[in-house]
């Protein structure tokens, strides 16, 4: 295989955009799916409210362009578990609920997270969903190590499944 899609995922906070950052910065191709437009606010049939879902148009040509080499995609929306079959992992990133808050409320990369609502919001979503995304994942890991340590452990994950 000289192909290969890994999908990271996890909650607000939880180190997706660091971590693709890293990625990127060693010379993988990383789609960070929240910021990099890939993402509409619509009505969300499955839980019947308003929600952050892939463009499945967008979604289906990024798919469908990766050629050759890793790709690393990074996102969290309602949808995400329909394009399952065509990664080769999902990587999910767990961490506590309290590293979570104190990491949007730290980070300078991303806005979202800073205001008690927006941590209200957070709280709400890893009650509801951090079971729910972790049962669909092929690899947990633990983000409470050293970022150097889940990168090299993720930058593995891939070059095994290149082979």
């Amino acid at each position: 295989m000289n192909r290969s899609i890994i999908f990271i995922t996890g909650m607000s906070g939880s180190g997706k955009s660091t971590i693709l950052e890293e990625l990127s910065k060693r010379g993988f191709r990383t789609i960070d799916t929240d910021l990099d437009d890939f993402c509409v606010y619509t009505y969300d049939d499955k839980f019947q409210e308003f929600g952050w879902l892939w463009n499945e148009d967008k979604m289906q040509k990024l798919i469908k362009s990766h050629q050759t080499g890793i790709l690393f995609i990074a996102g969290t929306v309602s949808n995400q578990g329909m394009y399952y079959r065509y990664f080769d992992e999902i990587i999910y990133l767990s961490t506590s609920l309290n590293n979570l808050i104190e990491r949007v409320q730290q980070r300078t990369n991303n806005p979202y997270g800073k205001t008690k609502e927006e941590q209200k919001t957070i709280q709400s979503d890893y009650e509801r969903f951090d079971s729910v995304i972790k049962k669909g994942a092929s690899i947990i890991i633990d983000t409470s190590s050293p970022l150097e340590m889940i990168v090299d452990k993720i930058e593995y994950i891939a070059q095994q499944k290149i082979k």
